[in-house]
């Protein structure tokens, strides 16, 4: 790596830039910093005295054909490793959805202040505090909470658990019939 000085005349901007011939992303940036440069010198004056021809040539950009090729080709690699699991997660999904959808339907069903099993684990459907109010016989809440009766005393928002998984779902099954990549 050599450093190179940009800029020429009494006036150098004080940067260095560490060019390794390869770093492709710096050289891009480079580039358009001095093809801005030249831009705003047109609109503002002051500016003349730092437009400079960019000091990246030709030959610097040699053999970026090949780094495009090899980041398409660890892409497509990726793609690949990773279908395999695909049913996997689709199916794990799926199942995580039905159980909370189901632990949800049990829960709905239950009074306040009492327990159900759900899957071989006791549940005491909870009315949180802030929705005790006496005159409201139906005790408004959009959110059903339970705890595990004999683990710990955590309380448990059940209509947000199935909600993050249907959204996982969802967003999983939405990639899969798209084609969409994270790198896209």
């Amino acid at each position: 790596m050599t450093p190179r000085h940009i800029g020429e005349g009494p006036r150098v901007i004080s940067s260095i830039i560490l060019h390794t011939g390869r770093d492709l992303a710096q050289l891009s940036a480079e580039d358009v910093f001095y093809l801005d440069i030249q831009e705003w010198a047109h609109d503002d004056p002051f500016r003349v005295q730092w437009a400079v021809p960019s000091p990246i040539t030709r030959g610097d950009g040699a053999g970026n054909h090949k780094i495009y090729q090899q980041t398409t080709s660890r892409m497509h690699q990726r793609v690949r490793e990773r279908l395999p699991p695909l049913p996997v997660l689709l199916e794990t999904a799926e199942r995580v959805h039905r159980e909370a959808v189901a632990l949800l339907d049990a829960a709905r069903a239950t009074p306040f202040n009492e327990t159900f099993e759900h899957g071989e684990t006791r549940y005491l459907r909870v009315l949180p505090k802030v929705n005790q109010v006496p005159s409201r016989l139906d005790h408004d809440s959009r959110h059903v909470f339970i705890k595990e009766v004999d683990s710990t005393e955590r309380r448990i928002n059940q209509s947000l658990v199935e909600d993050d998984a249907f959204w996982a779902w969802a967003i999983i099954e939405t990639l899969r019939h798209t084609g969409v990549r994270a790198e896209e």
